[in-house]
């Protein structure tokens, strides 16, 4: 398997992916596991808050750039003015008095140099960048869930098999304590099938409890506080998907959520440079308002009291110690750091990749030996209970062919289940479906 260096298929047509990945485990409940969790999870429902909140500042910026800024103002104050203090003692103070104003003012900033535009676009980003991380919290929430689903069928199968150990070196225990006692094997083999026992129950007990914390991981992956209405996995529930892709567009890889945020992220900081440049230009500003100012309160929309003005309004900065060129290139520095970064995340994205491949075939490799062991192990079995039917072999050695056709079916169930994580860790290395749609 490989990664092919491309964001196209042969046929020169955009890679394309199934959003519900996880249905080509071939589990309704599963999908229904899954949907629940996409719907109650609090790690999801955060994520999406967080992109409403970024959408909401965007159309905010949007709508602050592209339009003139229109205020309104309205009040009313009573004053006394004190002739003495403006120099004139020898008028007299007139009366108290009531002074009403209102004012309409209207303000555009022509952004010639862009900093409203790029303070727009860092916000676009912004935006992008959230629904990015959304889509990475789902994608990290489904990988999640399966793989746990995953444990949980290979607890459940161990669970099975581990119980018909015990019961198998409980009964070769007793075969032995009886010939024993008739002085046919030596005590050290009883104490040795004791053992035994006492081993397996405490291997019974602790994968009990793994299973307990998986179930109630589960539950928190699904937002609900008990397991108890979740549903129960085995691993001949799943289905392993077939057909993977031996290589991997890498326009396939590029839409992973992580590899996109990384992209928004860069965007970001190259629209902060674009904001530092223009802070170093001249700002043109027109502005203007109308209002009225009279002294009685019936007078207020007289033409006599009406005030106006207009005007434009130019401001440059000449000499700030260096801070706003220091702030320019530290944007730029800040960008150049940042593109690092983005070229980390598309490498180790690579990596991922060509890590779960490798899982994969190796884990092929495991089962089909394993299963290949289970087999030959389930014949001599059948073998030696053909023998013993016939008379030709004892009850001893069927248990102890059973005992190593058990153990043979443990491997082959922790080789299955780990071919099972290697497929979940494939789709997420590559961000869910891996399959080309035609």
């Amino acid at each position: 398997m490989s990664v092919r260096s491309t964001d196209r298929d042969e046929a020169g047509m955009p890679v394309e992916r199934d959003p519900r990945w996880w249905r080509h485990f071939g589990s309704s409940a599963l999908d229904a596991l899954v949907e629940q969790a996409m719907r109650d999870s609090p790690s999801i429902r955060s994520a999406e808050s967080r992109l409403i909140e970024a959408t909401k500042y965007l159309a905010g910026q949007q709508g602050a750039s592209r339009y003139p800024q229109v205020d309104v103002g309205a009040s009313a104050k009573r004053e006394q003015l004190n002739t003495a203090a403006a120099g004139l003692p020898m008028i007299p103070n007139p009366s108290p008095f009531m002074l009403y104003n209102t004012n309409v003012s209207v303000r555009y900033d022509f952004d010639f140099f862009g900093a409203q535009r790029h303070r727009v676009e860092a916000k676009r980003y912004e935006a992008a960048l959230r629904r990015h991380q959304a889509d990475a919290a789902r994608l990290t929430l489904v990988s999640n869930i399966i793989a746990a689903v995953v444990r949980e069928g290979r607890l459940r199968d161990e669970i099975d098999v581990n119980d018909a150990v015990l019961r198998n070196r409980r009964a070769v225990g007793k075969m032995l304590r009886e010939r024993h006692e008739i002085g046919s094997v030596a005590h050290r083999e009883t104490i040795d099938g004791d053992s035994d026992v006492d081993r397996i129950e405490a291997e019974r007990a602790a994968l009990h409890a793994e299973l307990l914390k998986i179930r109630f991981q589960l539950a928190a992956y699904a937002g609900v506080p008990s397991p108890e209405s979740l549903p129960r996995f085995r691993l001949d529930d799943l289905q392993l998907p077939q057909d993977l892709p031996s290589t991997v567009p890498s326009g396939l890889v590029r839409q992973r959520p992580d590899i996109l945020a990384a992209e928004a992220r860069l965007h970001i900081a190259g629209e902060l440079a674009g904001i530092a440049t223009a802070n170093l230009y001249p700002r043109i500003e027109l502005g203007a308002s109308i209002g009225s100012s009279p002294l009685a309160l019936g007078q207020l929309f007289a033409g006599g009291a009406t005030i106006w003005n207009i005007g434009a309004q130019l401001g440059a900065p000449v000499f700030r110690g260096g801070e706003l060129r220091a702030a320019r290139d530290a944007a730029i520095a800040a960008y150049d750091a940042t593109f690092e970064d983005y070229r980390t995340v598309v490498l180790g994205a690579l990596q991922s990749v060509a890590d779960a491949m490798t899982e994969i075939d190796r884990d092929a490799i495991a089962l089909q030996a394993r299963r290949a062991v289970a087999q030959r192990q389930r014949t001599v079995l059948e073998m030696t209970r053909r023998q013993f039917e016939n008379g030709s072999s004892d009850r001893l050695h069927v248990l102890r062919d059973e005992y190593a056709y058990d153990l043979a079916r443990l491997e082959m169930i922790r080789v299955r289940a780990a071919r099972m994580a290697s497929t979940v860790s494939f789709f997420a290395a590559v961000g869910g479906d891996a399959y080309r749609r035609d």
